[in-house]
């Protein structure tokens, strides 16, 4: 899977020793997780009487809608590393 690489700046004395820092994937899940987080139904779904703490009881439960940004955070940030790289090659923006 293609992450884009470093997000930030390395120098190759870190690269030598391993360190690579943060992807460009990282940063951008980071990003749309911090997005998804702040939006306003979301929210109020994590908040509500109707999220448990338990399975089987018909309702969504806490975990299951952290999942769900997750999913979704994850398949932003694949995106846009994509177009990244079709930018890169000389594709669209």
């Amino acid at each position: 899977m293609n992450d884009g690489g470093p997000a930030f700046p390395v120098n190759l004395r870190m690269l030598e020793g391993g360190l690579s820092g943060m992807t460009m994937r990282q940063w951008y899940k980071g990003q749309a997780m911090q997005g998804l987080a702040a939006n306003t139904i979301l929210t109020a779904i994590m908040s509500s009487e109707h999220v448990t703490a338990e399975e089987g009881q018909g309702f969504i439960t806490v975990e299951e809608v952290q999942g769900f940004i997750t999913f979704l955070a994850s398949g932003l940030a694949d995106k846009a590393v994509a177009e990244d790289a079709e930018h890169a090659a000389g594709g669209t923006p």
